[in-house]
């Protein structure tokens, strides 16, 4: 174990209406992933649905939830990751911490929070990834890229994160994918990827996303990029919705 069982047992309030998987939460998670496919937590639980052979997320009981923490820790991931998805789950607990850091960590449920992490060793940043894909599970997107827009945060999945902004639409997101792309600063290689977004830049300012179409050697590309704008900007739908937005 990475920790006393118990010891880590200890942070979660597992007490009757305490509990934060209720049926309700369960079918919101269970909701989201029909909408999106694989959901953040289930990309950090790839290797203990493997060995398991089953989903084990959302937990819907306390046996449930125990048995999860077992079987993370008993998985063949690092020990950095065995302890950073505990911590996922504790702002289960508090929600509010997860989507409101403040800079002192005054309130209550923030110094909880960073409690936790500093008891399982998690690096801030390590921990901003966290939380940031927690709120991402949960549709509190403005919240997530405040935590990702940072250069020093790397996180694993840039191109999940761009699709499960742009999913949510353009119109509604496309401030927040040009705000954690020009801050965080991530590999834009894949078509996908370019295309939501040159997405965001022609609904922003048409003249950013025509210089970056030209930027573009291949002249097929570039004629894909025009199309892209083309549609964004006269057609009032961006056609990026033809690519597989899966979260």
């Amino acid at each position: 174990m990475i920790v006393n069982e118990e010891a880590l047992f200890a942070y979660f309030d597992l007490s009757h209406g305490a509990f934060p998987f209720t049926r309700e939460e369960c079918d919101r998670v269970m909701s989201r992933r029909q909408q999106c496919g694989k959901l953040f937590i289930d990309e950090l639980l790839h290797q203990v649905y493997e060995a398991s052979g089953d989903e084990l997320y959302p937990p819907t009981s306390v046996d449930g939830f125990r048995n999860l923490l077992r079987a993370v820790d008993s998985s063949s991931m690092s020990r950095a990751q065995k302890a950073s998805i505990p911590l996922y789950f504790f702002c289960h607990w508090y929600p509010h911490a997860a989507a409101f850091a403040t800079a002192d960590g005054a309130t209550e449920d923030e110094k909880q929070l960073r409690k936790f992490a500093r008891a399982h060793n998690i690096a801030p940043h390590y921990a901003n990834i966290v939380r940031a894909y927690f709120l991402l599970d949960k549709e509190q997107y403005e919240s997530a890229v405040h935590l990702l827009a940072d250069p020093r945060i790397i996180p694993d999945w840039s191109s999940k994160i761009l699709a499960t902004l742009a999913a949510a639409g353009i119109d509604e997101t496309g401030h927040l994918i040009l705000r954690y792309i020009r801050c965080a600063k991530p590999t834009i290689s894949e078509p996908e990827d370019i295309y939501i977004y040159l997405g965001a830049l022609a609904r922003d300012n048409f003249m950013d996303a025509w210089l970056y179409q030209r930027s573009f050697v291949n002249q097929d590309a570039r004629r894909e990029c025009v199309r892209q704008i083309l549609d964004t900007c006269l057609i009032r739908q961006c056609s990026t919705s033809r690519f597989i937005f899966r979260c």
